[in-house]
Protein backbone atom coordinates (compact mmCIF):
# COMPACT_ATOMS: atom_id res chain seq x y z
CA UNK A 1 0.00 0.00 0.00
CA UNK A 2 1.51 3.35 -1.01
CA UNK A 3 1.97 6.37 1.53
CA UNK A 4 -1.30 8.08 2.16
CA UNK A 5 -1.32 11.21 -0.78
CA UNK A 6 -2.28 14.63 0.92
CA UNK A 7 -4.79 16.97 -1.02
CA UNK A 8 -6.28 20.14 -0.79
CA UNK A 9 -9.93 20.54 -0.61
CA UNK A 10 -12.34 23.48 -1.05
CA UNK A 11 -15.48 23.36 1.08
CA UNK A 12 -18.61 25.05 -0.68
CA UNK A 13 -20.54 27.15 1.95
CA UNK A 14 -22.61 30.00 0.51
CA UNK A 15 -21.54 29.18 -2.76
CA UNK A 16 -23.31 31.44 -6.13
CA UNK A 17 -23.22 28.30 -8.37
CA UNK A 18 -24.33 30.44 -11.05
CA UNK A 19 -20.84 31.40 -11.92
CA UNK A 20 -20.35 27.61 -12.94
CA UNK A 21 -22.58 27.80 -15.79
CA UNK A 22 -20.01 29.46 -17.87
CA UNK A 23 -18.68 27.57 -20.76
CA UNK A 24 -15.74 24.96 -19.79
CA UNK A 25 -12.24 25.86 -20.40
CA UNK A 26 -9.62 23.56 -19.53
CA UNK A 27 -7.34 25.29 -16.74
CA UNK A 28 -9.72 28.03 -16.40
CA UNK A 29 -12.43 25.74 -15.01
CA UNK A 30 -10.52 23.81 -12.72
CA UNK A 31 -9.62 27.33 -11.21
CA UNK A 32 -13.04 28.44 -11.30
CA UNK A 33 -13.98 25.16 -9.21
CA UNK A 34 -10.96 25.08 -6.83
CA UNK A 35 -11.98 29.02 -6.02
CA UNK A 36 -15.55 27.93 -4.84
CA UNK A 37 -15.06 28.73 -1.28
CA UNK A 38 -11.90 30.50 0.18
CA UNK A 39 -11.97 27.75 3.45
CA UNK A 40 -9.35 24.98 2.54
CA UNK A 41 -9.24 21.51 4.03
CA UNK A 42 -6.77 19.21 3.64
CA UNK A 43 -8.08 15.29 2.80
CA UNK A 44 -5.70 12.20 2.51
CA UNK A 45 -6.49 10.03 -0.44
CA UNK A 46 -5.53 6.00 0.87
CA UNK A 47 -4.25 3.31 -0.85
CA UNK A 48 -2.90 2.64 -4.72
CA UNK A 49 -6.66 1.90 -5.87
CA UNK A 50 -10.33 3.06 -6.44
CA UNK A 51 -12.17 1.00 -3.61
CA UNK A 52 -15.07 1.25 -6.22
CA UNK A 53 -15.79 2.74 -9.82
CA UNK A 54 -18.76 3.09 -12.37
CA UNK A 55 -18.98 4.62 -16.14
CA UNK A 56 -17.13 8.26 -15.36
CA UNK A 57 -15.82 7.84 -11.62
CA UNK A 58 -13.30 5.56 -9.23
CA UNK A 59 -14.17 6.14 -5.59
CA UNK A 60 -11.02 6.36 -3.38
CA UNK A 61 -10.90 5.90 0.60
CA UNK A 62 -9.53 8.87 2.48
CA UNK A 63 -9.60 11.19 5.92
CA UNK A 64 -10.14 14.71 6.22
CA UNK A 65 -7.22 15.62 7.88
CA UNK A 66 -8.21 18.30 10.62
CA UNK A 67 -10.98 15.81 12.23
CA UNK A 68 -9.66 12.24 10.36
CA UNK A 69 -13.29 11.77 9.66
CA UNK A 70 -13.67 9.08 6.71
CA UNK A 71 -14.24 10.52 3.70
CA UNK A 72 -15.14 9.20 -0.02
CA UNK A 73 -13.37 10.86 -2.77
CA UNK A 74 -14.93 10.15 -6.25
CA UNK A 75 -12.48 11.21 -8.97
CA UNK A 76 -13.71 11.84 -12.05
CA UNK A 77 -11.78 10.31 -15.09
CA UNK A 78 -11.35 13.20 -16.98
CA UNK A 79 -9.00 14.78 -19.69
CA UNK A 80 -8.87 18.55 -19.03
CA UNK A 81 -9.72 18.85 -22.96
CA UNK A 82 -12.96 16.93 -22.65
CA UNK A 83 -15.61 19.81 -22.01
CA UNK A 84 -18.85 17.47 -22.03
CA UNK A 85 -16.96 15.65 -18.10
CA UNK A 86 -16.07 18.79 -16.93
CA UNK A 87 -19.90 20.24 -17.41
CA UNK A 88 -20.82 16.94 -15.91
CA UNK A 89 -18.89 17.62 -12.96
CA UNK A 90 -20.23 21.23 -12.50
CA UNK A 91 -23.15 20.20 -12.69
CA UNK A 92 -23.11 17.06 -10.15
CA UNK A 93 -21.18 19.97 -8.02
CA UNK A 94 -24.07 22.76 -8.50
CA UNK A 95 -26.85 19.79 -7.62
CA UNK A 96 -25.40 17.83 -4.98
CA UNK A 97 -24.12 21.17 -2.88
CA UNK A 98 -27.86 22.24 -2.77
CA UNK A 99 -29.42 19.09 -1.58
CA UNK A 100 -30.41 18.06 1.91
CA UNK A 101 -32.19 14.82 2.90
CA UNK A 102 -31.41 12.53 5.52
CA UNK A 103 -30.89 9.45 2.70
CA UNK A 104 -28.03 11.96 0.90
CA UNK A 105 -24.65 12.24 2.01
CA UNK A 106 -23.87 15.81 2.21
CA UNK A 107 -21.29 17.22 -0.60
CA UNK A 108 -18.30 17.88 2.01
CA UNK A 109 -16.25 19.45 -0.68
CA UNK A 110 -14.13 19.49 -4.27
CA UNK A 111 -10.08 18.38 -3.43
CA UNK A 112 -7.63 18.38 -6.75
CA UNK A 113 -4.74 15.84 -6.28
CA UNK A 114 -1.98 17.87 -7.13
CA UNK A 115 0.60 15.71 -9.17
CA UNK A 116 -2.46 14.94 -11.55
CA UNK A 117 -5.21 17.46 -10.69
CA UNK A 118 -7.79 15.12 -11.32
CA UNK A 119 -10.93 16.73 -9.14
CA UNK A 120 -12.60 14.56 -6.13
CA UNK A 121 -15.96 15.65 -5.10
CA UNK A 122 -15.61 14.78 -1.49
CA UNK A 123 -18.25 13.32 1.01
CA UNK A 124 -18.23 11.43 4.57
CA UNK A 125 -17.24 7.56 4.06
CA UNK A 126 -20.33 5.32 4.06
CA UNK A 127 -19.40 1.87 3.85
CA UNK A 128 -21.93 0.49 1.90
CA UNK A 129 -21.44 2.98 -0.78
CA UNK A 130 -24.50 2.90 -2.32
CA UNK A 131 -28.19 1.87 -2.05
CA UNK A 132 -27.63 -1.36 -4.19
CA UNK A 133 -24.28 -2.59 -2.06
CA UNK A 134 -26.74 -1.74 1.20
CA UNK A 135 -29.66 -3.99 -0.23
CA UNK A 136 -27.16 -6.93 -1.38
CA UNK A 137 -26.00 -6.55 2.01
CA UNK A 138 -29.31 -6.63 3.81
CA UNK A 139 -31.64 -8.42 1.87
CA UNK A 140 -34.04 -8.63 4.43
CA UNK A 141 -34.38 -4.94 4.46
CA UNK A 142 -37.74 -2.95 3.75
CA UNK A 143 -37.80 -2.38 0.27
CA UNK A 144 -41.06 -0.11 -0.27
CA UNK A 145 -39.88 2.01 2.87
CA UNK A 146 -36.63 2.49 1.03
CA UNK A 147 -38.32 3.55 -1.99
CA UNK A 148 -40.95 5.52 -0.31
CA UNK A 149 -38.26 7.59 1.40
CA UNK A 150 -36.49 8.29 -2.22
CA UNK A 151 -39.93 9.62 -3.73
CA UNK A 152 -39.09 13.30 -2.12
CA UNK A 153 -35.16 13.11 -3.30
CA UNK A 154 -36.03 12.93 -6.76
CA UNK A 155 -38.63 15.51 -7.11
CA UNK A 156 -35.96 17.67 -5.49
CA UNK A 157 -33.92 16.59 -8.28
Amino acid sequence: MSPELPMASVTVEQTDMSMLKQEPRSPETLKLLTSISARIVEVTRIGDFPIDGGGYADVWRGKRVSDGLEVALKGLRINHEDHSLIKLLVREISIWSTLDHPNVLPFLGLSIQPDLRVPYLVSPWESYGNIIKYLEAHEDADRADLVSTFIPLVRLI
